[in-house]
């Protein structure tokens, strides 16, 4: 498959997936901060080095547009200030909590779209189109683009989401929903009895309403 050359493909573990339906952070008063988008996180092993290449590839031609859009240096590219959208997940403890199962050993990027919604497929390219059959947790691969930004004396590069395909099943982050069929047991004898009287009693309850 061609692609342009500041695209990368992303293999990793989704997380805070808003694929459906736009998404904005909320200040401490509960009103939207900056411009709602479809987005989502990917956290990937520092062993994939072929994930790493890739994404360095398209970083690298963001980086010379920057240079040749914003005319930035080698020294503004090189601050500790300029943004760089691979995040260690060591170093930056994306997530504390969740850092010894989540991050440890692993990168982790965020990509988000304000203007498109993504195509979510699965293993088959077969679209997805229920919410519930993408989540936090899941084996994907992310299309994303790497793009120089500049706004408000913050510089960097940033990643653009394209499109999401959902590989396997993994364990819900964050809890998840549960199935029924697990959270409860056979009804036992006495559980039962004790529906079926109370069943019994709400019907004479009803049957001695006046309007009936």
């Amino acid at each position: 498959m061609a692609k342009r050359p500041e695209m990368a493909i992303v293999k990793g573990i989704l997380s805070y997936p808003h694929l459906f339906e736009k998404y904005s952070m909320m200040d401490s008063s509960g009103n939207p901060t900056g411009t709602a988008a479809y987005a989502c996180s990917v956290v990937f092993s520092k062993s994939d080095t072929k994930t790493l290449g890739e994404l360095k590839s398209a970083i690298q031609v963001a980086v010379q547009k920057g240079k040749e859009k914003f005319r930035w240096t080698d020294a503004t590219i090189q601050s500790k200030k300029f943004s760089n959208p691979i995040h260690d997940g060591d170093e930056d403890k994306v997530d504390a909590k969740d850092y010894e199962t989540m991050y440890k050993g692993r990168y982790v990027v965020n990509c988000r779209n304000t203007r498109d919604m993504p195509q979510v497929v699965d293993i088959n390219r077969k679209p997805l189109e229920e919410e519930r059959d993408i989540y936090a947790g899941c084996l994907v691969r992310v299309s994303m683009s790497a793009y120089p930004f500049e706004k408000n004396g913050n510089r960097g590069i940033a990643l653009s989401l394209h499109n999401v395909q959902k590989l396997a099943d993994g364990e819900h982050l964050g809890g998840g929903s549960t199935s029924a069929f697990d959270d409860f047991d056979d009804v036992d004898d006495e559980t039962r009895q004790e529906a079926m009287d109370y069943a019994a009693s709400a019907a004479k309850d009803i049957s001695d309403l006046p309007f009936l």
